[in-house]
């Protein structure tokens, strides 16, 4: 049962995606899921409600958290807009703005609306000295998401032909044909793939006999997936904010192989040795993976979670007077 809450301290995040989600789904994107496990962290103090206007019933979750379609501003303490930013403020409440989007694709890069929140909330440093270039981050706060602890073992053996693949930005194409070449060295190697449930890539997969395609999986199922994996593969050329499965991989010690992309969250996230050159051919994916399986010389990752000093962040903004500037 949720600790008791404060009186007064009503806490709402308001969408963060264009669907509506809740504690009783699964296979849904990193953002909804980190939504949830701050909510079900705050709901331990505060009143908190998870607010999307497209929810057809409202309910209250065994967490304790209130699932709602709307609520009245004035009766909330705090308000955290997930990716939406709004029109109206009001002055006794205090007014959260957190990006969930990486700047190269966000489109409020500029916005003045978001000089009127009392805290803008970036995920990592690499990506608030973007957002340092475009608009006054005068209110902007620097708070890692959280890492989404299942209960899954941390394996010190690996299955050594066992290369896993999550992110929607993969390069496929290039993924599929590393794997296609490792296969020469040594005909197990099998990829396993698992993507959110709004990114459906079946067809991309059609013919080849080495993948394993999981389809869409609760966060618990892709974690068991990803412990004692040899590598999880990370060809991309997109941008990224602050991606868990960097977090996961290291957590689990599962080197991530990736390429280097300007302004990426994930640059500051993984080991250095890990990141190859932009664009590198499918070749130095493949020497990188093959030296790791002949000399056995893998890399050995250890990383602990810093939950609590996440969760801490957010109480110290909720719970400090609200400041108001001229902007």
């Amino acid at each position: 049962m949720p600790s008791p809450q404060q009186p007064g301290h009503k806490i709402a995040f308001v969408r963060g995606s264009g669907t509506d989600f809740d504690e009783t789904m699964s296979g849904f994107g990193g953002t909804q899921l980190c939504v949830l496990c701050i909510a079900k962290e705050l709901v331990k103090k505060y009143d908190v409600y998870v607010v999307h206007d497209r929810r057809e019933n409202n309910f209250v979750g065994e967490s304790g958290i209130k699932y709602v379609k709307t609520i009245k501003d004035k009766d909330f303490r705090v308000i955290i807009d997930v990716r939406s930013i709004r029109d109206i403020f009001l002055k006794n409440v205090k007014y959260i703005h957190w990006i969930h989007d990486c700047h190269k694709h966000n489109n409020s890069k500029s916005d003045t609306r978001l000089l009127k929140y009392d805290h803008v909330i970036s995920l990592t440093n690499i990506q608030k000295a973007l957002w340092d270039k475009t608009i006054n981050t005068y209110n902007f706060e620097v708070i890692n998401n959280p890492f989404i602890l299942e209960p899954v073992e941390r394996k010190t053996n690996y299955e050594k032909y066992k290369i896993v693949a999550f992110s929607s930005r993969t390069i496929w194409d290039k993924c599929l044909n590393i794997v296609k070449e490792l296969r020469k060295i040594d005909d197990r190697f099998t990829l396993h793939i698992c993507s959110p449930s709004y990114t459906d890539i079946s067809q991309k997969l059609e013919g080849y006999d080495f993948v394993v395609n999981h389809g869409s999986l609760s966060h618990h199922k892709m974690m068991e997936l990803l412990s004692g994996a040899f590598i999880c593969l990370y060809p991309t050329g997109g941008q990224e904010n602050c991606p868990g499965v960097c977090y996961e991989c290291m957590y689990y010690g599962v080197p991530m192989l990736t390429e280097y992309v300007e302004g990426s969250g994930l640059n500051e996230i993984i080991p250095k040795n890990l990141i190859l050159p932009r664009g590198c051919n499918v070749n130095l994916y493949v020497d990188t993976i093959s030296q790791w399986y002949r000399n056995d010389t893998r890399p050995e990752l250890a990383w602990n979670e810093r939950n609590g000093e996440i969760y801490k962040q957010w109480e110290q903004l909720i719970d400090n007077e609200k400041q108001c500037a001229d902007v």
